[in-house]
């Protein structure tokens, strides 16, 4: 019997610490890039970042949502404005970025995932978008329609 709540235990401790996340973003937004590269470095698998912004909470929302989910991705910043942060980001991964026009509703800045040459299949992506969470296709990886002007950073 003692074996029993022994197991009943470990499996309510591992429930508990699903539902936690796993890490937290630094309390300053300019120490979000350096995390990041920490986090990249340090992973098996890159990490995704799906935000309508680059302000800082939906950055949080989308990192704490994906460990959530308990995925594992690629790395992808999503905005339509390309402000100096991305520009820190495309420069710091020396990524391919390709804006968006701003007038299309959820527009955003695509950044290239073969920066990461993983060859294994990315399950899924979140975008936050005024509508809430959605899953696009897996096979996505293209810029979309009308977001293929190049921005180079170097």
């Amino acid at each position: 019997m003692r074996y029993f709540w022994a197991i009943v235990m470990l499996l309510f401790s591992f429930a508990n610490a699903y539902e936690k996340p796993l890490f937290q973003l630094p309390e300053h937004q300019k120490d979000v890039t350096i995390y990041l590269k920490t986090l990249l470095n340090n992973a098996t698998f890159s990490v995704t970042i799906a935000t309508q912004s680059f302000d800082y909470v939906p950055i949080e929302r989308a990192i704490i949502a994906s460990v959530k989910r308990g995925v594992v991705w690629k790395l992808f910043l999503y905005t339509n404005h390309p402000s100096p942060f991305v520009q820190k980001i495309a420069l710091l991964y020396n990524v391919k970025v390709y804006l968006c026009p701003a007038s299309r509703q959820n527009s955003f800045v695509y950044i290239d995932e073969r920066l990461f040459q993983s060859n294994l299949p990315l399950e899924y992506t979140l975008f936050e978008t005024q509508k809430g969470w959605f899953s696009p296709s897996k096979t996505s990886w293209e810029a979309p329609t009308g977001c293929e002007s190049y921005i180079n950073y170097k």
